[in-house]
Parts: structure tokens; C-alpha cells; sequence
């Protein structure tokens, strides 16, 4: 073994790197969360093994990364309206060069309360990945109970239990489908789209060109990936 690689080891194994959360302990930096999920703390172990990025990385080193295989990331939110019992889910879809490759919106009727919205969502961009036949889908939303929940192996039997079971099943229609909690404003794009579609009312299903000439394109706050 190289010794730079046994000496990385090493500091690794003794907790001697640089992660945010012992240059807090150093008073470097005040924020300690990791730059790429940030939803936890970014400390040795966090950044070679838990971090989602991470798992993400051993798991194609893993199985090996298939280059020919189309891969998509899902941006999903949802707006919902206590007066109407309308919810709207929200997709934004982005290659993994960064570029807008999708954009939809689906209205859903007769929802009791905004907890089903969030599901609603979640299903909505996992047949939005079946339909773009795309073999590898990442999820990304705000909401840590859908993921938890689309993630369990055991029966669910919340009251959005038909919903959850309905995503579970389509899991097999991809080679890779992974669940990513993201902050509320790493979302702020989805959560736009849902809150602005609950206002209008109106549906929409843009790809390719229709995106460069829609609303949405013209501001320019479309063109790369937030992550």
C-alpha cells in the first residue's frame, strides 16, 4: 500500500482530518454541517460512511458505475389548501450535468390534510422517473417521514400507508432508486412551482424545448442544478 494512502488511513482511524466538526472544535468554522447533505453534523464518519453522497459513491464502487445507463435527480414538493382540499405535487427533474431536463406539475383533489400531499408528491416523481424511462432515480425532498417511511421494509400503517405501498412497488421498475432528504431551501425551486400551480390551478408538463420558450426559463434561474 502507498504510504500516502496509509498514512490517509490513519488520520482517518484516529479522527485527525479536517472535517467541519473539529475545525469547530478549533474555532475555524461555526457551522459544523456537512456542505453536501447538510442535515447532519460533518464528522469522520459521517463524511466516509454516512453521508448519502457517500453511500452513493461506495455503492457504484460496489456494483461498478454503468455509464450507459440514464440517470436522473427528482426535485419534489408539494403545496397544499385546507379551504379547497387541494394539493399540488411539484417535480423538478435534472440530469447529472446539471441541466433542466423536466418540469411537472400535478393537481390532486379530495386530499383530507397536507400530510398525504407530501406522499402524493413523492409518487408523483417516481412514475414522473418511470416515464422518462429512466433506469437510475434519485428522489430528493424535505420531507424526513416520506423518506423514512418509503424506505422501511416493514407494513406501514399510517394513514398515507396505500400511498407508500404504491411507491414501494414501482422500486422495481428502476436498477438504482434512492430516497435524499434535502433542506426546505435547497427545494425552494419545487416549492415554488407547487405553491404558484395551487394558485392558478392549471397543470403542467414541460420537456425539452418547451422549457427553453416557458416563464420559467426566461428569468434564468433554470440553467444548473441547485445541488
Amino acid at each position: 500500500m502507498p504510504s500516502k494512502i496509509a498514512f490517509t488511513i490513519w488520520r482517518i482511524s484516529w479522527d485527525f482530518i479536517p472535517n467541519f466538526a473539529n475545525l469547530r472544535i478549533r474555532r475555524v468554522v461555526t457551522n459544523d454541517r456537512c456542505p453536501r447533505c447538510r442535515s447532519e453534523v460533518e464528522g469522520s464518519l459521517h463524511v466516509f460512511q454516512d453521508c448519502p453522497m457517500t453511500t452513493e459513491v461506495w455503492h457504484y464502487e460496489s456494483y461498478g458505475v454503468q455509464e450507459d445507463i440514464l440517470r436522473v435527480r427528482i426535485h419534489f414538493d408539494a403545496a397544499y389548501d385546507n379551504k379547497t382540499f387541494r394539493s399540488v405535487s411539484s417535480m423538478v427533474g435534472w440530469d447529472l450535468r446539471g441541466n433542466l431536463t423536466v418540469v411537472k406539475m400535478v393537481i390532486h383533489r379530495n386530499v383530507l390534510s397536507p400530510f398525504p400531499a407530501k406522499a402524493y408528491a413523492c409518487l408523483d416523481g417516481t412514475k414522473l422517473g418511470i416515464s422518462l424511462r429512466t433506469q437510475s432515480v434519485k428522489l430528493m425532498g424535505d420531507s424526513r417521514t416520506v423518506k423514512r417511511k418509503c424506505q422501511e421494509t416493514s407494513t406501514d400503517k399510517s394513514t398515507i400507508r396505500a400511498i407508500i405501498r404504491d411507491i414501494q412497488n414501482k422500486k422495481s421498475d428502476f436498477q438504482e432508486f434512492i430516497f435524499q432528504y434535502i433542506q426546505r431551501s435547497e427545494n425552494s425551486y419545487a416549492h415554488r412551482l407547487a405553491k404558484n400551480t395551487l394558485e392558478k390551478g392549471e397543470t403542467t408538463y414541460l420537456m425539452g424545448e418547451e422549457l427553453d420558450h416557458h416563464a420559467f426559463a426566461s428569468v434564468g434561474i433554470w440553467s444548473k442544478n441547485p445541488d
